[in-house]
């Protein structure tokens, strides 16, 4: 058979291939942006307005208020209680720290409706949530009230912030702009998919996998996505952790922690710290999330058409034949 006559058919195959991979990857560009109620700026200036242009507040911004009040577990949400609220200071001392960071929030609007966009293309059932802008100062920087999605974005002002002053530098560090796109993603699919790990509450080698399949859906599905951004890793840290995750691993597997159920063992390993102790003094907390990625990307890689409703499903980090598949071994 003539190679001559194959490679012409060969090179209109593979350019074939790549203006369909091409084109697809593309499609996300022109995605619709999500609307996102900047209810930050609303609250700054409520009192501000007179009593007539206050009640025009409250009504044009109802369910986005009516929200964030339950959510901040406010006794009632009238007149008297936003003025209260707009004296208070989280809004004092957030709000005119968020509007140097985030003058509009256009480019965010863009990534989160290309997410979006990806999340519906791979089948993933994810409530198509409002975006409502505040700030407050509970720990979490994203909150749920039905099909509300509170985002507070003095989480987000960057690591060398003012306002940060008095936060450990473990904590500082994913408090930029750049994470925000990230951990709404998380948000959405810890919500739709929690992590179920059954009657004893699971090994250390589930949630692993869970958290592994959390780390691979952001590199899917956030554009432009960097590993350490989806692990919460600076990149010294990932190169760092590269470097020694045959070692990480070895831990694992001689100290028995793999399959351990021990809840304060995961705890340790999971729970956003300084360093991680079990594995090591110089290792960054959380660690074994890129171990756990890396199982992931390499049972990936040999069953490709998997779908990603199916890897943060228990049908997959609870199954004793995932790691048999993926044939991870710390390299």
């Amino acid at each position: 058979m003539s190679t001559r006559r194959l490679l012409p058919v060969f090179c209109l195959l593979v350019a074939a291939v790549t203006v369909v991979m091409t084109s697809c990857k593309d499609d996300d560009v022109n995605a619709e942006p999500v609307e996102i109620i900047r209810l930050d700026k609303v609250m700054l200036g409520y009192s501000d307005y007179d009593s007539a242009g206050r009640a025009k507040v409250r009504s044009r911004y109802a369910p986005a208020i009516k929200s964030m009040c339950r959510v901040l577990e406010m006794d009632s949400c009238g007149d008297a209680d936003l003025l209260l609220w707009n004296g208070s200071l989280p809004v004092q001392l957030f709000t005119p720290e968020i509007l140097n960071v985030f003058p509009n929030t256009d480019s965010i609007a863009k990534v989160l409706g290309r997410i979006r966009w990806r999340v519906e293309k791979n089948n993933l059932k994810v409530p198509r949530y409002q975006y409502v802008a505040t700030a407050w100062g509970r720990s979490q920087s994203i909150v749920f009230d039905d099909t509300i999605a509170l985002v507070a974005l003095n989480h987000y002002l960057g690591a060398e912030n003012r306002v940060y002053d008095h936060w450990p530098q473990y904590i500082r560090a994913l408090k930029r702009p750049d994470m925000l796109p990230y951990d709404v993603l998380e948000a959405e699919l810890g919500t739709a998919y929690p992590y179920t790990p059954g009657e004893g509450g699971g090994t250390v080698l589930n949630r692993m996998l869970y958290e592994g399949a959390m780390a691979y859906a952001k590199m899917r599905l956030v554009p432009d996505a960097t590993l350490e951004n989806a692990l919460g890793f600076s990149r010294e840290q990932l190169a760092d952790i590269r470097d020694n995750s045959q070692f990480v691993w070895n831990r694992l597997v001689s100290d028995k922690l793999l399959y351990s159920t021990d809840a304060a063992v995961i705890e340790a390993l999971f729970r956003p710290m300084p360093s991680c102790s079990l594995i090591s003094p110089n290792a960054p907390g959380r660690v074994v999330r890129y171990t756990g990625y890396r199982m992931v990307s390499d049972y990936m890689e040999k069953m490709p058409d998997t779908e990603l409703s199916y890897l943060l499903s228990p049908s997959f980090y609870s199954s004793s034949e995932t790691l048999r598949k993926a044939a991870y071994s710390g390299d």
